[in-house]
């Protein structure tokens, strides 16, 4: 399955929650999918969602302003530009992570964690993206195996939590 952007000059392919809706894709026990050059904005809890599934491509995308008040309990108040879970041989590549994760005021309230990218149980590839002015890490790798994250550009992210994390 290919979901593919065919902007017209001047005007992105634009995939919107308009602040209310969940997730922009989202994909539950799905293999072979690609998503390229499409901007997806403006969902409460992340902007790509992938449960359970392998070879999942987000290619030439930019993924901005999602994941600012979380209705999934699942997520914990937590919010995310890309959510992988349990996502066999993934690719992230070439695409934009701007200003993704939950509200400044969740973040001081209750010290939540917002991703750019987060994964969790998957391998993977994340490379030549960039991701910045996100609330919580760029990156994510938790729990991962045959994970390759290369040649990103993670900067002037906000991450405001105690502990063992950082901002890439």
């Amino acid at each position: 399955i290919v979901i593919r952007g065919e902007p017209e000059e001047g005007a992105p392919v634009v995939i919107s929650g308009d602040g209310w809706r969940t997730h922009g894709i989202a994909l539950v026990e799905s293999d072979n999918v690609v998503i390229e050059r499409v901007e997806v904005r403006g969902f409460t809890d992340s902007g790509v969602y992938a449960l359970d599934g392998e070879r999942i491509v987000l290619r030439a995308a930019v993924v901005q302003g999602n994941g600012r008040c979380s209705v999934d309990e699942d997520a914990e108040d937590e919010g995310f530009g890309i959510n992988l879970l349990a996502v066999e041989e993934y690719v992230v590549e070439r695409s934009a992570f701007v200003d993704n994760g939950p509200s400044r005021a969740t973040v001081l309230g209750a010290r939540a964690l917002g991703t750019a990218v987060n994964t969790f149980e998957s391998s993977g590839i994340v490379r030549d993206n960039v991701m910045y002015y996100n609330r919580g890490a760029g990156v994510l790798v938790e729990d991962g195996h045959d994970t390759l994250v290369e040649n990103n550009r993670i900067e002037a992210n906000w991450l405001l939590l105690e502990g063992d994390y950082w901002d890439g």
